[in-house]
């Protein structure tokens, strides 16, 4: 059986997290990445700073300025998993453009404070397709990623570079949420026509302004778990909540029940 590892890494606040498997689809309509496998078996992983994920989905944010570059966060993303940056993009399919974020960045420009969708593929030795939406908020500027990640049955996806990324992405990228999921699919990240079960949750990590909004103490310590590592600055941390190893369909409880907690802070 094929399997799928999806993370997002976005600026996706709390109030927009899905909650819910149905709000996972590849390719993504909203927030979260998946990550499927080869027709053989095999397994995907996908990071996205919030819209899954399938099932990685990071969010990001920046202060707009005139020295900002886009797509970086995608890009460390893609090195970190893959080892290479993307190898094109576009604003639609067939991707047709080398990669290049100063590039997207100037598009990106053009189109404010009009959102701009694009697409980013990998290199065909790791199969790995994402979606970056940019989008000017009264906060800064927003990067909602999705990046899907396609393994075979005989190769086992990175769950562990996860908490190393979402490490940098606070550090260096202004993550505000970052959610993986692994789940079964083609290691080509085709999507078959019929129903496919959904991702499930492995990770979830807030970062440090989302965790100052929620409230240090309330954030910290979910009354049912699970503890979160404390990544980056000492001072002001972001929060990695570990959620299990993306084959028990009931990690779902436990992410809706963590985020119902933070929402209520």
């Amino acid at each position: 059986m094929s399997a799928a590892i999806a993370a997002t890494a976005a600026a996706v606040p709390l109030t927009r997290l899905p909650l819910c498997p149905a709000t996972f689809c590849f390719p993504p309509c909203e927030l979260p990445v998946v990550c499927s496998t080869g027709e053989g078996g095999g397994s995907v992983a996908g990071f996205c700073p919030q819209r899954p994920a399938r099932s990685a989905q990071p969010l990001t944010r920046h202060v707009a300025d005139e020295n900002l570059v886009l797509g970086r966060a995608l890009e460390t993303a893609f090195r970190h998993l893959t080892g290479a940056p993307p190898a094109g993009w576009s604003t639609a399919e067939p991707v047709n453009l080398p990669w290049s974020s100063r590039q997207l960045t100037d598009l990106a420009r053009t189109r404010a404070p009009r959102p701009t969708w694009l697409v980013a593929v990998g290199h065909p030795d790791r199969p790995a397709l994402a979606t970056l939406h940019v989008l000017r908020t009264p906060a800064g500027v927003e990067e909602d990623i999705t990046l899907a990640l396609g393994y075979g049955g005989d190769e086992t996806p990175p769950l562990d570079a996860v908490e190393e990324l979402a490490t940098v992405l606070v550090a260096e990228h202004g993550l505000v949420t970052l959610l993986t999921s692994l789940r079964a699919a083609r290691r080509d990240l085709t999507v078959p026509p019929l129903l496919e079960a959904p991702p499930v949750p492995v990770a979830f990590t807030l970062g440090s302004d989302e965790a100052d909004a929620v409230g240090r103490t309330r954030a910290g310590h979910p009354p049912l778990g699970p503890v979160p590592k404390r990544l980056g600055l000492a001072a002001r941390p972001a929060l990695h909540y570990s959620l299990g190893g993306g084959t028990d369909p009931g990690t779902w409880s436990v992410f809706q029940r963590l985020i119902h907690h933070l929402r209520r802070g």
